[in-house]
């Protein structure tokens, strides 16, 4: 019988704070992730008290979901052996808006539906239940969403990993060859692109437990006239997403826009309860 490898717990603590300290992009990102987070869960929670009791929890949890992600996966990948892989070669090779999509459907497929749910968080669980009850299904979701985070952390900083994408210019949103991830929950799909036009899809992540979920679309024309050009934004977002929620997503999207065309914009948000797509007929 082979030996499972066993990546130490505190190697894997050390590695992570030690890239907090000196590597000035991860702890910002880290960081706009924990906020992202902490932000959700306190407004959930309906009194003065409630939201006092959810801000002393949330950022510790957050960031031991995100431990535990990163050490379960960095442990998986260690012991993948050659001849029986664990992870189809394409997994090395998905750009990360992709790999970040699809991470909580591996750690299911290799743990279990629950495999985020570390003996550590239970008392805090029943904590939220008893004091917190309106936020609990939010907190659960956090536990979850926060673990896909550190496993997705450890993909991508593995040696083994090739995913990336090579920049473009070509388009105010990203490359259209991966998935863009406008915040930790919410990504947007090219659907279509032209000079004149950018038709972007917006989807809640997939995690694991959840498939992704069309929430909306984001629409960049670009109209010429005989002086300059005009251009418009039309964002459509769903009502599953609260207005808090939305007018963030639409500072975020606003500010990829580069400044010649924040200059000549102008930005319609439309709040969606269903969709319909037509095609013509042949």
């Amino acid at each position: 019988m082979t030996e499972l490898k066993i990546i130490d717990s505190k190697q894997i603590w050390d590695k992570l704070n030690a890239k907090m300290k000196n590597d000035a992009d991860f702890a910002k990102e880290m960081e706009d992730f924990v906020e992202f987070y902490a932000r959700k869960f306190v407004r959930a929670a309906k009194s003065e008290e409630k939201q006092k009791t959810a801000t002393e929890i949330i950022e510790e949890v957050i960031y031991s979901q995100i431990f535990h992600g990163y050490y379960l996966q960095s442990n998986l990948i260690a012991n993948e052996k050659k001849g029986s892989e664990t992870f189809l070669d394409v997994f090395w090779q998905n750009p990360p808006g992709v790999t970040l999509n699809q991470i909580g459907q591996v750690m299911k497929l290799n743990f279990q539906e629950n495999w985020h749910l570390q003996k550590g968080i239970e008392s805090v669980n029943v904590r939220v239940l008893n004091e917190i009850p309106e936020a609990f299904d939010i907190f659960g979701m956090i536990l979850l969403e926060a673990a896909n985070f550190g496993a997705f952390k450890a993909t991508i900083e593995c040696k083994k990993y090739e995913g990336k994408v090579n920049d473009t210019k070509e388009f105010v949103f990203g490359s259209p060859y991966d998935l863009q991830f406008i915040n930790p929950q919410i990504f947007i799909e090219a659907r279509y692109y032209s000079n004149e036009h950018e038709l972007w899809d917006m989807f809640l992540v997939d995690t694991g437990i959840k498939e992704s979920q069309w929430i909306g679309s984001i629409h960049l024309s670009t109209i010429p006239s005989n002086s300059e050009s005009f251009y418009l934004l039309t964002v459509s977002i769903s009502d599953l997403i609260t207005e808090d929620e939305k007018m963030q997503a639409l500072s975020l999207i606003t500010s990829k826009l580069p400044q010649q065309i924040k200059d000549k914009v102008q930005i319609r948000l439309y709040n969606l309860s269903d969709l319909d797509v037509f095609t013509g007929n042949k």
